[in-house]
């Protein structure tokens, strides 16, 4: 009788049967509203932004009804804007329903231990036991829910959310909403304009619940943290920072020893050769004289060679970008370590000068226009060809300019003929590299499946025309998956090395390319932070095998100069460096020896759940390898 009382009933076997099983993002429904060209306009008054709660609502609540979502992290993002959806209508049983089942499914430790749904819960829980949301007993209610809540978290696992958490209540006003929220929900320039995605949506809501419910007691949770702080760093903020793990990690070459040169692909956004004079790859059989010289399609290409966003060859291995751009560059680099610090909690004179700055200026990140998307492509591939060559003087650095961006420092999407073009040049890469003996390529780059479908082609698009779309989507994606897969696989002496992605999302489940894939000679690396917790933007899941330092990291941005940068883009040629230092080593090793010396080189993290690379251990496993091939 036990067992029957607890056996689903027919109807809810029924249910779940019949709903349609999703196993990728592409396959999940797409958020149809369409708003005002401004879509922050939408928080500025209850009536402004009731269409929109009440079309999210209904949407993710016919996703949850209808579909069977084989991934943690959308589910948990579905429960999360119910959650704040909720809040703002007043539902506190349901904040804390849906708080509760986000908590379930989340994976990284210190999400699940103070995820951004801590607000809402403590906030629901206070108006709960003072019966309205205002007055003496609310805010005494409130108080207690917060420390109760934060006293029994273990300071160390949590102690980077706290920080965040208090910058982003320190900066926020009635005036200025800290852009860090929206990194990852920005408008996508390809959709119509007015149109308003999921994750947009997601934006908006959480913007509306930071302003009217958040803000208005915001001393009650500045002054909670504070007292939690305070009692794990009694000398004041940032002075017991978490131990840096990497620093008696690293392995430095020297150039007396007994080393082989490596060639290693920087396959970015273009990469400025001319602050690493002493470390690039040449190719003597070309001469820069604007020629063909070698026969092989590519002109000059004394250092590598270069795609631009039309997927055109271009001999330039740098994107272009205009003065005005370079200046917004040198002003975001100056901010760049106070910017880091205050968000690690760290009372620096550079974080203290980025706290006024944001007073004075009223933004926390560049957002004109394309600017953002031009500096990126700029910048990025120099920071990644830094990392990657650092304390390797074997190291031969070969350029694989691929911009994805345009002119205008946006990326319109491709046609078909764009999709094939960029598949077949994929190919061409890497027969490329193989020609020319490289050992590594760094990819730290993602492409995820086309959104074709976000918002209706043209006003009255019916069904037909959409799963029409939506096809063709598929298809291009689908190619492009084919030809970069095809390309890798053309190359087994080839290590190749993909960042995970900088959206907190299951690799696998999201897609993109390289890091959903899984072959012999690729590697997929996540972000963690000094202390060898993942950070709360790394993407994680199966094809994600290991870890590297992913944050605030120095690398030089073209022009020579250090900034201080984050994502899974500085932790993959990290691996690409040891990669390279182990090939420097002994030029005997094939991808697989490698790969394996990396892996049982590197260590569990601080909660066990990753695998964290250890260049040290790595090396000296080498050296043992190489002992005992030499014998007694």
């Amino acid at each position: 009788m036990a067992l029957l009382a607890f056996a689903p009933s027919p109807e809810t076997v029924a249910s779940a049967a019949s709903k349609r099983k999703i196993t990728q993002t592409a396959e999940v429904p797409r958020l149809y509203f369409q708003g005002p060209q401004n879509p922050d306009d939408l928080i500025a008054s209850p009536e402004a932004f009731a269409p929109l709660a009440g079309a999210v609502q209904a949407h993710v609540e016919g996703v949850l009804r209808d579909y069977d979502i084989e991934d943690k992290t959308t589910l948990k993002n579905l429960h999360t804007t119910l959650a704040h959806l909720a809040l703002l209508a007043g539902r506190d049983e349901d904040v804390l329903e849906h708080a509760n089942a986000a908590r379930l499914l989340e994976e990284k430790t210190d999400e699940r231990l103070l995820g951004i749904l801590f607000f809402s819960e403590v906030i629901a829980r206070a108006r709960r036991d003072a019966g309205q949301g205002s007055g003496d007993f609310f805010l005494y209610a409130l108080r207690s829910h917060i420390n109760q809540y934060l006293h029994r978290l273990p300071w160390e696992e949590v102690r980077q959310a706290v920080a965040r958490y208090r910058a982003l209540l320190d900066l926020t006003t009635e005036r200025v909403v800290p852009t860090w929220i929206r990194a990852q929900t920005e408008p996508d320039s390809r959709m119509s304009r007015g149109a308003v995605s999921l994750d947009l949506a997601n934006r908006l809501i959480f913007e509306r619940v930071l302003l009217t419910l958040i803000l208005p007691v915001k001393k009650e949770f500045m002054q909670a943290f504070g007292s939690y702080a305070d009692a794990h760093e009694p000398e004041g903020p940032g002075t017991s920072l978490p131990v840096d793990i990497w620093r008696s990690r690293a392995v430095a070459l020297k150039s007396d020893e007994k080393l082989t040169p490596v060639a290693l692909a920087i396959w970015d956004s273009g990469v400025d050769t001319s602050i690493f004079p002493d470390r690039l790859y040449i190719n003597k059989r070309e001469t820069p004289n604007g020629r063909d010289n070698d026969g092989n399609g590519f002109v000059s290409d004394v250092n590598g060679i270069g795609f631009r966003y039309d997927g055109e060859r271009t001999p330039v291995l740098i994107y272009p970008i205009g003065d005005e751009d370079k200046r917004l560059l040198e002003s975001e680099r100056a901010a760049a370590l106070g910017k880091a610090d205050f968000f690690s909690g760290v009372d620096s004179p550079d974080a203290r000068s980025f706290k006024q700055s944001i007073a004075e200026g009223g933004s926390d990140s560049l957002r004109l226009n394309g600017a953002e998307g031009r500096i990126m492509s700029f910048a990025h591939g120099t920071e990644v060809a830094d990392i990657a060559i650092a304390g390797n003087p074997a190291a031969r650095l070969i350029v694989v300019r691929q911009s994805f961006r345009d002119d205008r420092g946006e990326s319109p999407l491709w046609d078909l003929r764009g999709w094939r073009r960029f598949a077949l040049n994929a190919l061409t890469i890497v027969g490329y590299c193989k020609t020319h003996g490289v050992r590594v390529v760094n990819m730290s780059w993602a492409i995820s499946p086309p959104v074709m479908t976000s918002v209706p082609r043209r006003p009255g698009a019916g069904a037909m025309e959409e799963a029409k779309n939506t096809e063709l989507a598929r298809e291009c994606f689908e190619i492009v998956k084919r030809g970069l897969t095809l390309a890798i696989q053309s190359a087994p002496e080839i290590l190749f090395v993909a960042a995970a992605g900088n959206t907190n999302q299951d690799a696998s489940f999201s897609e993109g390319i390289p890091p959903s894939l899984e072959l012999p000679n690729l590697l997929t690396v996540g972000a963690v932070d000094q202390s060898g917790r993942p950070t709360d933007f790394t993407s994680f899941g199966r094809t994600v095998v290991l870890y590297a330092n992913g944050k605030s990291i120095e690398a030089r941005i073209p022009g020579g100069e250090r900034m201080t940068v984050s994502g899974t883009s500085l932790a993959a040629p990290q691996v690409s460096n040891l990669a390279a230092k182990l090939y420097a080593i002994d030029a005997s090793l094939k991808v697989a020896d490698v790969i394996n010396l990396i892996k049982d080189g590197s260590s569990p993290s601080p909660d066990g759940s990753i695998s964290l690379i250890n260049p040290k251990r790595s090396v000296v496993l080498l050296a043992i390898r190489r002992d005992k091939k030499r014998g007694p």
